[in-house]
Parts: C-alpha cells; sequence; structure tokens
C-alpha cells in the first residue's frame, strides 16, 4: 500500500523518500550518502528500491520550489493562530489538504518561485518549502494514527490553489523582520525602515518586491556587514558601514593615504 502510494506519487511528479514512521526522520543513513529531504525524487526505480528495503517507511515529500505548506499543529496553539490570521489576511481558497496523524492540518499552496520563507507564520502555524519536508497519506504517524486527505481535498480531487496576495506580504514582512534581527550591519544603518510602509502603499507593496529590496540591501552591505559580527566577536571596534556627513559633525571614513607606511622612528 506505502510503495504503491509513493510510485503514484512520483508519478504526479512529487519527490518522495523514505522516513522513520516513528520518528519522521529520513532513512537513507548518511553513511550511504544519506542527505535527507535531498534525497527526494521521482524516479521510481528508486523509490521502488527504497520501500522493498523499509516497506514500513513514511512517505517523505520535499515539496516543489514554488509550493508552502502551512503546518497548523493545533498542539502548540496553531488553531488559535490560524483563526487570528485568517481574521486579518483574509480567508484561504479550498487547496490540497492532509489531516495529519496528531490531528494537525497541511494546506498545501502555490507561491511564487523561491519565494523566501521564514520557519513559522504565528505561533502553532509552522511554513514548509522546497527546504524542508512533510509526511503524507497514508503514512503511518508516531502516535500510531493515519496521515489522511481531508474530504475532497486529496491531490486528485483538488487542485493545488494559489496562496492570496495579503498572505504572501504577511510572509514578506516576517522574513524582513528576521532580516533586520539577525542583520550584520550596526542598530539603525539598515534601511529597512522604508519596508514597514508596504501595507500603507496603495496600492500595497507586491510581496515579491519586498523581498527584492532586502535581497538588494544584503548586497550592497557586502564585505563591511560580514566583518561586524567578527568583530564583536574579537572585540574589535566594528567597521562603519554608512559614511556619515560631515557637515553633521559625524565620522566619515577616510580612504588611506598613498605611499607607504611608516612602521615607526627610523
Amino acid at each position: 500500500m506505502l510503495i504503491g502510494a509513493a510510485l503514484a506519487y512520483a508519478a504526479r511528479g512529487w519527490r518522495i523518500f523514505p522516513c522513520n514512521p516513528r520518528t519522521k526522520a529520513p532513512l537513507i543513513p548518511r553513511k550511504e550518502g544519506g542527505r535527507g529531504h535531498l534525497d527526494a525524487t521521482t524516479d521510481p526505480g528508486t523509490i521502488l528500491a527504497w520501500w522493498k528495503r523499509f516497506p514500513d517507511a513514511a512517505i517523505g515529500n520535499r515539496p516543489a520550489e514554488d509550493e508552502v505548506i502551512l503546518d497548523v499543529d493545533p498542539r502548540h496553539g496553531g488553531d488559535w493562530s490560524f483563526q487570528d490570521l485568517k481574521s486579518r489576511l483574509g480567508d484561504l481558497p479550498e487547496t490540497v489538504t492532509t489531516i495529519t496523524g496528531g490531528g494537525g492540518r497541511h494546506f498545501r499552496f502555490r507561491i511564487p518561485h523561491d519565494f523566501r520563507l521564514p520557519k513559522e507564520l504565528a505561533t502553532g502555524v509552522d511554513l514548509k518549502g522546497s527546504n524542508g519536508f512533510v509526511i503524507i497519506p497514508p503514512s503511518r504517524h508516531p502516535s500510531g494514527n493515519a496521515y489522511r486527505w481531508a474530504a475532497g481535498r486529496s491531490p486528485e480531487e483538488q487542485e493545488i490553489a494559489v496562496l492570496p496576495e495579503m498572505w504572501l506580504q504577511e510572509i514578506a514582512r516576517l522574513t524582513s523582520a528576521k532580516t533586520r534581527k539577525v542583520s550584520t550591519a550596526p542598530v539603525g544603518l539598515r534601511e529597512h525602515e522604508n519596508l514597514r510602509g508596504q501595507n500603507r502603499c496603495v496600492p500595497p507593496l507586491p510581496a515579491r518586491e519586498v523581498q527584492g529590496i532586502v535581497a538588494a540591501q544584503d548586497d550592497a552591505l557586502g564585505e563591511d556587514a560580514r566583518l561586524v559580527p567578527r568583530a564583536r566577536e574579537t572585540g574589535e571596534t566594528p567597521p562603519s558601514i554608512y559614511p556619515r556627513h560631515p557637515s553633521k559633525g559625524r565620522r566619515t571614513r577616510t580612504p588611506p593615504a598613498s605611499g607607504p607606511r611608516s612602521s615607526g622612528p627610523q
């Protein structure tokens, strides 16, 4: 049953690999070249060999680069958070949906290709993209319960819906906020403040454009930005990433004087 389902998913173009049904961890050992979710494939010969070796393996699925799974876990407050998100961002269209063995739900949506995703959308609501994986039916959960498709929401019955723009904007906002938090630039120098006005624009700034702004700023900072955390670790003075205007009495970065540098009294 599991091997038949795994082959059927592969024929659909879904990337599949075997997972431990007790822990959900990938089963291909590292000593055999296992790379976790990166082992996922649509090759029927490889899948057949895997399930002959691990006949009870849960079916792991690495989402496509243009997919995201909203993983709602009620054990961690996901149901409440999900309702709050819908009240703020709007209802979601009907889409392919899994009922997990742990009582949660996986909602599968289309997103722009290679759209950057934070790990969490809200408390108890995780985001799973191509850099991760989910377990899909009819696999067994560690609790012993089976994963199943919600009524009328299997991939045979339901198209994968496109995630609405307001939800994409929220994801982009969280991504940019995370970038600000872990920024290597000193506090106050990054130009991310303009992103706070995203939803005040008419029409709202597209989520894809927000992510482009963040990426461009990261590139602009260059090597000096990467020196900041290094300086913090060593106790050295971090480099000034942005020049200060001399008319305001602030420090500017002065290029080194030309010619050989003196090594001390001669």
